[in-house]
């Protein structure tokens, strides 16, 4: 469980905010947020909070030190949550993915891919790729940069190839390269 985890729950459940040492992607900061609530996600939990004018989302494993106030607020009668994470996550997915990859696999690997996300998962899909006689489909899906997708192609195995982009291709080939170095 996470450091900050019930101190949070707290601050959520007692409408009190939290001043908090944040480090985003970009720079650490200092902040007082106004918790509405907790979601774990793929074991890792965040708070949806108000910054300012601003609802965002944070990562508790982010957050260097946290103080709770004795000053409080109200939680808008009218949030969603369930609604706020899950346009929240579609706005990430649809920001991250700034390329796309055309690839060949074979149904185990279709099935591997649509474990990326659903954003993936819903361009598989759409896709409705059938594998032919030889066992392969091929298609496009969506990507991040080539860091992210070398090591989600490559969490595939031998049931997809990457046909282009040719610096994704040629990336994971190097990783398979010296993955087949190791074991010879």
């Amino acid at each position: 469980m996470h450091e900050h985890l019930r101190t949070v729950a707290d601050a959520v459940w007692a409408e009190r905010k939290p001043s908090v040492r944040y480090e985003s992607w970009t720079r650490v900061s200092d902040r007082v947020l106004e918790p509405y609530g907790l979601v774990l996600k793929g074991g890792i939990w965040y708070v949806v909070a108000r910054a300012g004018e601003a609802i965002r989302t944070y990562r508790l494993s982010s957050i260097q030190a946290l103080i709770v106030l004795d000053e409080t607020f109200t939680r808008p009668r009218d949030f969603d949550l369930p609604a706020y994470w899950a346009a929240a996550t579609r706005r990430f997915e649809r920001d991250i993915y700034i390329g796309t990859a055309r690839v060949r696999a074979t149904a185990p690997g279709i099935g591997r891919l649509k474990t990326i996300s659903d954003t993936v998962r819903r361009a598989i899909e759409a896709a409705s790729p059938a594998p032919g006689p030889d066992g392969w489909a091929e298609f496009t899906i969506p990507i991040e940069e080539v860091g992210w997708a070398t090591r989600e192609m490559t969490r595939a195995g031998c049931e997809v190839e990457v046909l282009e982009p040719p610096e994704l291709r040629a990336a994971v080939a190097d990783v398979a390269r010296r993955m087949a170095a190791l074991y010879d």
